[in-house]
């Protein structure tokens, strides 16, 4: 059982209906492990990182607004006018991130060494949305396919020798790299004031993994 805190932060650039943007996030935490059968426990540190970019490109399929209504607004939008749009954004994403589990002495005085876990991540996503003007609010539903893929995939917890236990120590290693399909659905509701409200969920599934989520979020766009 363990508590983790992540810190991230995106920097991203528009040009028309192309961007990129990258991405850093750093994760720690501590916990304690229990192994309730022999009554064996001990307290370890984590740490981690993520760190990756994104390049994607809109293109409007189906457009009846009337005035300007760029693909990606850069500042709280005008008041909404009739009609609507029907757009697709397709990008790419290329990442690598690192998690350690540090090392700890349980209460038998057994020396568990460090577990740490890398891979790198290159994969696509295809959204798409729907822009729709109504009163205060311009309601933005979508629906997104992804597709990623791990390389360089390493997983290991060491245990270090340990004479007094008659342990000549060992490394073990965990899982492979997978390949993720997943799927999204959700909306945006972007008012005239600038704020942007979210509600959305998601789903992935490789050979070994299936993740299951939902999402809530609040925006200002000044």
């Amino acid at each position: 059982r363990r508590e983790t805190n992540t810190f991230g932060g995106i920097a991203k650039y528009i040009v028309g209906d192309m961007y990129a943007e990258a991405v850093l996030a750093g994760v720690w935490g501590s916990g304690n492990w229990n192994n309730t059968i022999g009554g064996i426990s001990g307290h370890f540190n984590s740490n981690g990182y993520l760190t990756g970019g994104v390049a994607g490109k809109v293109f409007t399929l189906f457009d009846s607004r009337t005035g300007s209504h760029p693909a990606i607004p850069t500042k709280a939008a005008p008041a909404p006018a009739g009609g609507y749009a029907v757009q697709l954004d397709v990008s790419g994403r290329l990442a690598y991130a690192r998690e350690t589990i540090g090392g700890f002495t349980d209460n038998t005085g057994f020396v568990r060494g460090d577990e740490d876990s890398h891979s790198g991540l290159v994969g696509g996503k295809a959204r798409l949305f729907a822009t729709i003007p109504q009163g205060r609010l311009t309601w933005q539903p979508y629906v997104a396919a992804t597709i990623d893929q791990q390389f360089g995939f390493s997983h290991t917890l060491t245990f270090p020798v340990q004479p007094g236990f008659g342990f000549p120590g060992d490394v073990t290693s965990f899982g492979s790299a997978q390949t993720l399909w997943g799927g999204q659905l959700g909306v945006f509701a972007r008012d005239v004031s600038g704020f942007i409200f979210g509600l959305g969920g998601y789903y992935q599934q490789s050979a070994q993994y299936q993740i299951l989520g939902a999402e809530a979020s609040v925006k200002y766009r000044y």
